[in-house]
C-alpha cells in the first residue's frame, strides 16, 4: 500500500506538472500570437526602406525623361495613392500601357531605373503606383487595402489615360506579383496580359520557408523537429492574417501571362515561380522564362530580361504577324536547384 502511495502521489505530481507546464506553453503561445497577429504588417511591408522613402520620392525628369505626369489616384475608401505616368514622346495612344506595382519596400521613384529600361527597349508607356503607406501615397498598408489600390489603379488607368484600353498589361515583382494576380483573377475591366517577376505562391509558404530557414539555423536537430509541427499546426493557424494566396486565384486568369523567374533568387524559392506557372491552367498563352543568374532584386539586369518583355508583348499579347522579335522558348523546367 506503501508503493500505490508513492505511485500515486508521483502521478499527482507529473500530472500537476504537465498541466502547469501546458497552461505556461498556451499563455505563452497566446501571447505570442497576440503579438504576431498585431505586427506582422509590419513584419511584411517595409515602406520606410531605405530611409526617407516616405519622404522624398525621385521624379522621372531626372532620369532626363520629358513625356510623363504625376497622378493622385483615389481608391474606394479615399485613401490618396500618388502614381507616375511615363508615356511614349509619339504614337503613345497606340502603344502598350503597363501598370506597374513593386515590391514590399522603397517608392516607385526608385523604380524609375527599370521603368525607364522597359520604356525603350519595349515602346510602351508605364503606369508606376506607389501604395498606401509607401512614397507620397497616403494610409496604411494592408493586404485588404493593397487590394484597393489595385482595383483604383485598373480603374483610372481605363477612365482618365487616353490610350489604347485594349493594350493594358498588369506587371507585378515581388509583393507586386501577388497584387498583380489578385487583381488579374477577379478584374471586371479589360486587361491584356499580365508579367510576374519572382513572386511567392502565398505567404503561408514563404513563412513556412523562413520559419525553416531560421529554425536550422538557430537550433538544433531535435529541437527543430520538435518546434516545426508546433508551429505548422498550433502556432501559424492562429498567427497568420496575411494571405496573399496567388496559388488559388492564378487559375481564374485566362489572358497570356510571363513568369520572369531569377533562378539564384536567395528570398523566394524559385519552385514557387513554377508552381504558379503549373497553376495557370486557363492562360493559353503563358510562359516562363528563367534567368539563370538573377537575383531577388536585380533579376532585371540580367540578360534575356528586357528580350522577354518585348517578345511576350509582341507574340503573345498583341500577337503580331510579323514580330520585330521572335518568341522565346518556354522553359518551365524544374531543375533541383529550384527546390532549395
Amino acid at each position: 500500500s506503501l508503493r500505490m502511495s508513492r505511485f500515486l502521489w508521483a502521478m499527482l505530481t507529473f500530472i500537476s506538472d504537465l498541466v502547469l507546464f501546458l497552461v505556461i506553453f498556451a499563455l505563452i503561445l497566446r501571447a505570442v500570437a497576440w503579438y504576431l497577429r498585431e505586427y506582422q504588417d509590419k513584419l511584411l511591408y517595409f515602406p520606410a526602406l531605405p530611409p526617407n522613402a516616405t519622404e522624398s520620392v525621385p521624379r522621372p525628369s531626372e532620369w532626363g525623361l520629358k513625356s510623363w505626369e504625376e497622378l493622385k489616384i483615389i481608391a474606394a475608401d479615399k485613401t490618396t495613392l500618388h502614381a507616375y505616368f511615363i508615356r511614349q514622346e509619339e504614337d503613345w495612344q497606340e502603344a502598350v500601357t503597363i501598370l506597374y506595382f513593386h515590391g514590399n519596400a522603397g517608392n516607385i521613384g526608385h523604380r524609375i531605373p527599370l521603368a525607364l529600361a522597359i520604356y525603350r527597349t519595349a515602346g510602351v508607356n508605364i503606369v508606376l503606383v506607389e501604395y498606401r503607406g509607401y512614397g507620397l501615397s497616403g494610409g496604411v498598408p494592408t493586404e485588404a487595402g493593397l487590394k484597393l489600390d489595385a482595383e483604383a489603379a485598373l480603374e483610372y488607368v481605363h477612365t482618365h489615360l487616353d490610350i489604347d484600353k485594349k493594350k493594358i498589361v498588369l506587371m507585378g515583382t515581388s509583393l507586386g506579383g501577388a497584387v498583380v494576380i489578385n487583381l488579374a483573377a477577379q478584374a471586371t475591366l479589360p486587361i491584356a496580359g499580365v508579367i510576374v517577376e519572382n513572386t511567392f505562391t502565398s505567404i503561408s509558404d514563404m513563412v513556412d520557408v523562413l520559419w525553416v530557414q531560421y529554425l536550422k539555423s538557430k537550433m538544433r536537430a531535435l529541437t527543430y523537429r520538435i518546434l516545426t509541427p508546433i508551429f505548422g499546426n498550433c502556432l501559424k493557424p492562429i498567427v497568420l492574417q496575411i494571405g496573399w494566396n496567388s496559388i488559388q486565384h492564378i487559375y481564374k486568369i485566362t489572358v497570356p501571362i510571363l513568369f520572369l523567374s531569377g533562378k539564384k533568387d536567395e528570398l523566394i524559392p524559385p519552385v514557387q515561380m513554377h508552381r504558379l506557372y503549373n497553376g495557370a491552367i486557363q492562360s493559353e498563352r503563358k510562359q516562363f522564362v528563367p534567368l539563370p543568374n538573377g537575383t531577388h532584386n536585380d533579376t532585371w539586369c540580367c540578360e534575356r530580361y528586357f528580350d522577354a518583355i518585348y517578345a511576350f508583348l509582341e507574340n503573345n499579347v498583341l500577337q503580331k504577324e510579323d514580330p520585330k522579335c521572335p518568341p522565346l522558348d518556354d522553359d518551365h523546367t524544374l531543375m533541383d536547384t529550384d527546390l532549395v
